[in-house]
């Protein structure tokens, strides 16, 4: 979702878009050899095919290699004499790390104690590194699973409901907001035979025209903090899974606007 995001700025709005990518991300001078030796499926293979892409279409794009989760290597990377002019930034939850999706019975308090550790070492990073940054925007992207959970889903779920806490709470201590987006299924790439074989599940499905109709409408907001996408009516989703989560839900959160993707015309502001 990250690259539809960065097209559409780039496209429209001529942004210079910086990546930020692990220290181990080829060069670009080694880019054609990785794309020779790996299968499509790798994930660098298509972040590289996808960056090319960019590039081609006449877009700047600077890469820069660092561990978010590492201070010294943040700060050097976004420092103001190697970035000058910083207006937004986007961040997500990652590549689907192994383990990341399991149930109930597999959410040992290690593994999950090392992943939420994990992901707060990267915000907290992302926090210092940004506070004296006057951004446009600064905008997470997360999922809907934090509100609704989901079979099989309890790392995944604990996951990104540990990012949105930690938004929520940078939001108590700083003036310059930042928004959560917590997304229903997004499906950038269905096939026309996967339509005709699941026309139900890919019509529900959230499209690259709806994600980046939703990021345009993000962008115009100024007085909410976290953006629920859901595809269908959410109210009844939730009291399917508790009814106890949306009265909790509805009592601590102030300003999450619930957006219904197949009824734009009519948002629902608790």
């Amino acid at each position: 979702m990250g690259f539809v995001l960065a097209e559409y700025l780039a496209q429209n709005i001529q942004a210079k878009l910086i990546l930020i990518e692990n220290p181990t991300f080829p060069e670009k001078e080694e880019y054609s050899q990785w794309l020779a030796n790996h299968k499509q499926t790798d994930d660098t293979y298509n972040k590289i095919q996808k960056l090319q892409t960019l590039e081609n279409f006449g877009k700047e794009v600077l890469v820069l290699r660092a561990e978010i989760s590492n201070y010294e290597q943040m700060y050097e990377c976004l420092a103001p004499e190697n970035v000058a002019q910083l207006n937004g930034v986007i961040y997500s939850i990652g590549d689907v790390r192994e383990n990341l999706f399991s149930s109930i019975p597999e959410f040992t308090k290690p593994k999950i104690e090392k992943l939420l550790n994990y992901k707060c070492s990267e915000l907290t990073v992302l926090e210092k590194v940004l506070q004296a940054r006057n951004l446009d925007f600064c905008i997470t992207l997360s999922s809907l699973s934090a509100v609704l959970g989901g079979f099989g889903l309890a790392t995944y779920s604990a996951t990104n409901l540990f990012m949105d806490t930690v938004v929520q709470q940078h939001n108590q201590n700083y003036s310059s907001p930042w928004l959560t987006i917590n997304w229903d299924r997004v499906q950038l790439d269905f096939t026309e035979e996967q339509k005709l074989i699941q026309p139900h599940e890919t019509s529900l499905a959230i499209d690259k025209t709806e994600v980046i109709e939703v990021f345009k409408r993000v962008l115009g907001w100024n007085d909410v903090t976290q953006c629920v996408i859901s595809t269908v009516n959410l109210e009844p989703r939730i009291n399917r899974h508790s009814k106890k989560i949306y009265k909790i839900l509805n009592r601590t959160f102030k300003k999450i606007l619930f957006l219904v993707t197949q009824d734009p015309n009519l948002p629902i502001l608790i």
